[in-house]
C-alpha cells in the first residue's frame, strides 16, 4: 500500500492533533454545535415519533453492556447502539446543522458518536471538543473531495458523509494509532451507500444516519482489536471516489489540513425544515414584519430563486399539499405558509395534524416559483401580491444561521430551550447550557450525559 493514501494522510493528522491546536473560534463553535445537536435529539424524543420509538425500543430490548446513555430516555446501552439511536433522533426533525458546500449534517453523527464514546471512556470535555472538531474536519473534507452530496443515479453521498466524521472522532477518543485509524476508515467507509428513496419517506427518515454512525464506531472498535481494512477505500481504483463521483478531487480532502476549521464553516438551522426553504422563510418573515401584512388580503406569493432550489418547489401541486411531515419539511410553499401564519417555523409545524390544517394549505396554494439562473444558490426575492394589487417584496442572500447571516448565542439557546423542554425540566435545561458553555472545564463527559435523561 502507498504511504500517501488519503486515509493515511488523514490518520496521521488526527493522531498528531491536540486540543492546543484548536483556535478559540473552533472551540466556541464546537460547543455551539454540541448544544444544538443535543437539542435536536431531546426534541425528537419529546415528540414520541413512531419510527424512532420502534428503533429505540428494539435497541433497549437487545440489552448489552451499559456504556452510553440514550438521550431523552436515559437508558444505557452498548456504545454503538447509543450512537445509532441518538444520531437518528438528531436527524429526524430536520433541524440539524449543515455545511453549505457538501450538505453534510455533521452534528448529528459526529457529536452523538463522540458523546457516546466519550461517556464510555470517561474522557474530559477537552478530549470531547478535540474529537468533535476533528470529526467535522474530516466529514466535510471527504464531502468536498467527492464533489458534494449527489452520487450517480439514486445513490447519495450523505451516507459517506455520515461515516468518516464519526470514524475520525471515535478514533481520537479511543486513542488509535495511525495504522489502526487507516484500518478503521477502510472498514467504515466500505459501507457507504444508501438509496435516496429514504428522502421521500417519513417511515424511516434519518435512520440511515444512525446506522452509518453506528457502523463507524463499530469499525473503530474493530480496528483497535486488530481488524484490518482497505487502505485505498477513498482513492483506489474501486474506491468511493471512483464509484460515486464523476467530478471528484481527492486533493480537497487533504489540502490545507490544520489550516481550516470546518466546524466554523458549518451553518445552523434557524428553521425546522430543509435548508432550501430557509431564505424564502426569512424573506416572508421580513415582509410580514415590515408591512404588517393581512394574510386574508394575500392574492399570490412568488419566490424568485436559483433553479438549484427547484427541488423544494417541484412538482408544485404536491409541494403545496405535502403528503406527510417529511414532504412538508422540503416544501417551500408549505414552509412559507407557516411563516406567514405563525411568524416562525419550528418542529411543531411538521406533525401529521399540522400539515393538513386548511388555512396553511390555502396559503401554500398561493405560492409559486420563478427560477432565475442569474440568482446565486441561496438568494431569493419573495413578493406578496395583494388583492388591491399592492406589491411587497424582500430579498435575502443567505439564510439565518449561515456564517453570512449568523445566529447569536442567545438565539441558539432559545432554540435549545424550545426543543429540550419537550423532555427535560427547565432546571436541567439550564444546567446543560451552562456545562456545554464551559465544556473545556468538564472532568468527565458522564457528568453531562447524566442530565440528558427525561424527568
Amino acid at each position: 500500500m502507498t504511504a500517501t493514501s488519503t486515509t493515511r494522510v488523514l490518520s496521521r493528522f488526527i493522531a498528531g492533533f491536540n486540543y492546543e491546536d484548536l483556535s478559540k473560534e473552533a472551540i466556541k463553535e464546537v460547543k455551539r454545535h454540541t448544544l444544538d445537536t443535543l437539542g435536536d435529539a431531546l426534541g425528537a424524543y419529546g415528540y414520541k415519533i413512531k419510527p424512532v420509538n420502534i428503533t429505540l425500543n428494539l435497541i433497549k430490548s437487545m440489552g448489552g453492556r451499559e456504556e452510553s446513555t440514550i438521550i431523552g430516555d436515559g437508558g444505557k446501552v452498548p456504545c454503538p447502539n447509543a450512537t445509532l439511536i441518538n444520531t437518528y433522533q438528531s436527524q429526524v426533525l430536520e433541524y440539524n446543522d449543515t455545511h453549505p458546500d457538501v450538505a453534510a449534517h455533521a452534528g448529528q453523527n459526529v457529536v452523538n458518536s463522540s458523546l457516546a464514546v466519550a461517556e464510555r471512556e470517561k474522557v474530559t470535555g477537552r478530549d470531547l471538543i478535540t474529537a468533535i472538531a476533528l470529526g467535522y474536519e474530516v466529514e466535510v473534507r471527504v464531502g468536498l473531495g467527492i464533489s458534494g452530496l449527489w452520487g450517480a443515479g439514486a445513490f447519495k453521498h450523505i451516507h459517506i458523509q455520515n461515516t468518516p466524521g464519526p470514524t475520525a472522532a471515535a478514533s481520537k477518543l479511543l486513542r488509535l494509532n495511525e495504522d489502526q485509524m487507516v484500518d478503521a476508515f477502510g472498514i467504515s467507509m466500505a459501507r457507504s451507500l444508501i438509496s435516496s428513496e429514504w428522502i421521500y419517506e417519513d417511515t424511516g427518515y434519518g435512520l440511515w444516519s444512525g446506522m452509518a454512525a453506528r457502523d463507524a464506531v463499530m469499525a473503530v472498535l474493530l480496528a483497535r482489536e486488530g481488524k484490518g481494512g482497505p487502505e485505498m477505500i477513498i482513492d483506489g481504483k474501486s474506491g468511493i471516489a471512483q464509484l460515486l463521483s464523476t467530478k471528484y478531487d481527492i486533493n480537497k480532502v487533504v489540502e490545507g489540513l490544520g489550516k481550516t476549521s470546518k466546524v466554523s464553516e458549518t451553518w445552523f438551522k434557524y428553521h425546522a425544515s430543509g435548508h432550501g426553504s430557509h431564505t424564502s422563510i426569512d424573506a416572508a418573515l421580513e415582509v410580514m414584519k415590515k408591512h404588517r401584512i393581512n394574510k386574508d388580503e394575500i392574492e399570490e406569493i412568488t419566490v424568485r430563486a436559483s433553479p438549484k432550489l427547484s427541488n423544494a418547489f417541484d412538482p408544485i401541486d404536491s409541494k403545496r399539499k405535502p403528503v406527510n411531515p417529511q414532504a412538508a419539511m422540503f416544501s417551500v410553499p408549505y414552509c412559507v405558509a407557516v411563516a406567514v401564519l405563525r411568524g416562525k417555523v419550528t418542529s411543531d409545524d411538521f406533525t401529521k395534524e399540522a400539515i393538513i390544517e386548511p388555512e396553511r394549505l390555502n396559503v401554500a396554494n398561493k405560492v409559486s416559483f420563478i427560477p432565475d439562473p442569474e440568482f446565486p444558490q441561496w438568494a431569493v426575492t419573495l413578493t406578496f401580491k395583494m388583492k388591491d394589487h399592492q406589491l411587497f417584496s424582500a430579498h435575502v442572500d443567505y439564510p439565518k444561521g449561515s456564517t453570512k447571516n449568523p445566529v447569536t448565542d442567545r438565539e441558539l439557546e432559545d432554540k435549545f430551550e424550545f426543543l429540550a423542554s419537550k423532555t427535560l425540566s427547565n432546571n436541567k435545561v439550564q444546567k446543560i447550557i451552562s456545562i456545554v458553555d464551559h465544556l473545556e472545564e468538564l472532568g468527565s463527559v458522564s457528568e453531562l450525559m447524566e442530565l440528558v435523561k427525561k424527568d
